[in-house]
């Protein structure tokens, strides 16, 4: 993946329904306002970066993703 596209993953994530899960990333941004209220920014930030941390060690349980290697000559 090259930088830009990067960049586009970041800049465009926020719109939801262009992303894969659909409107549910536009849904996730709507309630972020009221639950940061009702549960607090610091426990909603918590909560945030464990499910980050956890989506990834999902991705890298996954042995075809594990056992990757790179390849010489390839350009992606």
């Amino acid at each position: 993946m090259t930088s830009f596209g990067v960049l586009g993953s970041f800049a465009l994530g926020p719109l939801g329904p262009l992303g894969p899960l659909g409107p549910l990333g536009l849904l996730g941004l709507a309630l972020a306002g009221p639950l940061g209220s009702r549960f607090g920014v610091d426990t909603q930030l918590v909560f945030g970066s464990v499910w980050q941390l956890t989506a990834g060690a999902v991705v890298l349980g996954i042995p075809a993703v594990r056992n990757r290697r790179w390849e010489e000559g390839s350009e992606y």
